[in-house]
């Protein structure tokens, strides 16, 4: 059973907005007018802009099986990008494009491909909180989010909302899961929404204020 665009739209925490595309759905960590002010000082902070940092999928659903369609590009000055998926607060797995790669010790220099990605996930038996982490390092278009023929899918949204400012170590550089970043664990730890404006490399920016 494939949800809805409408229905996938409820289920998403961390984007201040959501937009349908010819690529698929669309999440945004920034407003327009935030947008707009890094895309006339800083093509490089412009297009960390449309990273997923922070940026989840939260929801109940007594499905047995998941299933992903995500459509990636790159955002950041990083080539490599996963999706975690969590049940009940354990990892049941990943959707990366470096698991099958002989990792250097330097795995920042991967030079991961981007484009089309669809995975399945077993959930197992049961009512159960699914949370999804979307990369901080790239662009994502979800396409298609699957669950089994008649199963429910229920929001959960954290009653507290975390607000983080901040250069590269906000933003998630260079945690391989985006379920480690330091800010994740922080909202994790708070039971918060994580909204994340972090970019990396950048510094105090004199427009934020009024």
């Amino acid at each position: 059973m494939n949800l809805t665009f409408d229905k996938m739209k409820e289920l998403v925490i961390g984007a201040v907005r959501t937009e349908e595309t010819e690529n698929g759905l669309q999440f945004f960590r920034f407003t327009e007018k935030q947008q707009e002010l890094y895309r006339v000082t800083s093509e490089n902070f412009y297009k960390k802009t449309f990273a997923t940092a922070g940026v989840r999928l939260s929801f109940c659903t007594d499905s047995e099986k998941l299933g992903l369609k995500m459509f990636f590009e790159a955002a950041s000055s990083r080539r490599y990008f996963s999706v975690d998926v969590f049940a009940d607060g354990k990892m049941i797995g990943c959707m990366d494009n470096f698991t099958e790669a002989d990792l250097p010790q330097d795995y920042t220099k991967v030079d991961g491909e981007c484009g089309v990605v669809d995975q399945d996930f077993e959930l197992g038996t049961g009512v159960k909180t699914v949370c999804i982490y979307l990369p901080w390092s790239a662009l994502v278009f979800l396409q298609e989010l699957r669950l089994d023929e008649g199963a429910f899918a229920e929001a959960v949204k954290p009653a507290k909302k975390l607000l983080a400012y901040g250069d590269s170590i906000t933003q998630g550089y260079d945690a391989l899961r985006p379920s480690n970043r330091y800010v994740a664990k922080l909202a994790d730890l708070l039971g918060a929404e994580e909204l994340n404006k972090g970019i990396g490399g950048e510094k105090f920016f004199r427009p934020w204020l009024p």
